[in-house]
C-alpha cells in the first residue's frame, strides 16, 4: 500500500479531447446530477468538465432546492463565459435551464456592448463543427486548470486531430496558443494539417504511416534530422 500511494502521487493524469466530444444540448438526470455528470460518463464528458471547471460540487448541488440550483447555475455560467471570452474573439455566453429531471444548454452571442444579438441564441449542437470543437477545447482548458489546482498532479493533454474545422489563419493562431499552453502541460496531438506544426522544430514531429512490409501495421519514425 505504501508503494501504491507513492505511485498514485507521481503518476500523470491524461485528459483526452476529440471532435466527437461536445457540449450536449440536453442532459437527462439519472438518479442524481452527481451520478449523471460524473467524469467517466461518456455521454456527457464536456458537460461534466464544464461543471468541474466552474467548481460546482455536484453532490452539494443535488441537495439544493431547484430555485437555488437555477441561481447557482446562472451565476457560475456567467463567470465562466467571461473566462472563455479572454481566449476567443467571439463574445458568447453559455446559458442553461434546469428542471427536476432535465438540464438544457444554449449559446447566446453578444455584441461589443455585451448586449444579446437578436436571433443568435442556439443550442450548442446546432453550431458548426469548428465552433463546437473550439468550445469543448476551451471548456477542457478551464477543466485542466481546476485539476492542476485541486489534485496537484501533472497533466498530459491528448488532442485527436485538433482545429481541423477551423480557418487556416485560426489554425496558426491555435498552434501559437498551444505552444504557450505547453509551458504548463505536456501536450501530444496528431494532425493531418501542415499548418499545425512548426517547421522550425521538426525534431518534435513524428511521422506515422503504414508499414507495408509488416502487413500495414503502423510505423512511427522521426524522418527529419534538422
Amino acid at each position: 500500500s505504501i508503494f501504491a500511494n507513492i505511485f498514485i502521487n507521481i503518476k500523470s493524469k491524461f485528459v483526452y479531447l476529440e471532435e466527437e466530444m461536445e457540449l450536449k444540448n440536453e442532459v437527462t438526470k439519472n438518479i442524481s446530477w452527481s451520478n449523471t455528470l460524473r467524469e467517466n460518463n461518456k455521454d456527457y464528458i464536456i458537460n461534466s468538465r464544464l461543471f468541474r471547471a466552474m467548481k460546482i460540487n455536484l453532490e452539494e448541488f443535488d441537495k439544493k432546492p431547484l430555485y437555488i440550483q437555477r441561481t447557482s447555475l446562472t451565476n457560475n455560467l456567467l463567470k465562466f463565459s467571461e473566462n472563455i471570452k479572454k481566449h476567443w474573439d467571439r463574445n458568447i455566453k453559455i446559458r442553461a435551464h434546469i428542471s427536476e429531471r432535465e438540464m438544457s444548454f444554449e449559446i447566446e452571442e453578444c455584441n461589443n456592448d455585451n448586449e444579446p444579438i437578436p436571433g443568435k441564441i442556439t443550442p450548442p449542437e446546432c453550431r458548426s463543427k469548428g465552433f463546437k470543437w473550439f468550445l469543448a477545447y476551451l471548456i477542457t482548458l478551464e477543466y485542466l486548470k481546476v485539476l492542476k489546482e485541486e489534485e496537484n498532479t501533472d497533466l498530459i493533454l491528448l488532442l485527436d486531430d485538433p482545429a481541423v474545422y477551423l480557418h487556416p489563419k485560426v489554425q496558426k493562431s491555435f498552434l501559437e496558443k498551444l505552444e504557450e499552453l505547453s509551458r504548463e502541460y505536456q501536450i501530444l496531438y496528431n494532425t493531418h494539417l501542415m499548418s499545425l506544426f512548426n517547421e522550425e522544430e521538426l525534431d518534435r514531429v513524428l511521422l506515422v504511416k503504414s508499414n507495408e512490409e509488416k502487413g500495414n501495421r503502423t510505423k512511427v519514425e522521426s524522418p527529419w534530422e534538422s
